[in-house]
């Protein structure tokens, strides 16, 4: 038998359908609440991933839901209502608008009196220098 190595959060049928299949489970355990927390987060890093892999409409369909189904947990931990949810995302969507106008941005020039100037060069790995 091989061993990989899979240290994540699982689907709650996973490990059953692994020793029906004739699979070795090794070292499962129920996490506690700050670390499902974290491993929430983890697991809607993997399933957006997932997702911008996909390319057909059908595995696009199901990749979201799965994105969704983690962002529904994460909500659930947060202990948000929807109206909460909601609440946050009109509050956004007000202070800086939705996505409706298909707005894409290349560059942007920074003055250097700017408040703005230390939150753009404190991340380069999000917006690197142009120049």
């Amino acid at each position: 038998m091989k061993y990989f190595q899979f240290n994540k959060l699982v689907r709650d049928k996973i490990v059953d359908n692994m020793k029906e299949n004739g699979q070795e489970v090794i070292g499962v355990r129920k996490l506690k609440k700050e670390e499902y927390f974290e491993e929430l987060k983890k697991k809607l890093r993997e399933e957006v991933e997932e997702f911008l892999q996909v390319k057909n409409k059908e595995d696009l369909n199901e990749e979201f839901a799965d994105v969704q189904e983690v962002i529904d947990y994460i909500q659930k931990e947060l202990k948000m209502k929807d109206s909460d949810f909601q609440k946050f995302k009109t509050k956004k969507t007000a202070k800086s608008g939705g996505f409706e106008k298909k707005i894409y941005l290349e560059s942007v020039g920074i003055r250097e009196d700017s408040e703005w100037l230390e939150y753009f060069e404190n991340n380069p790995e999000k917006y690197p220098p142009v120049g």
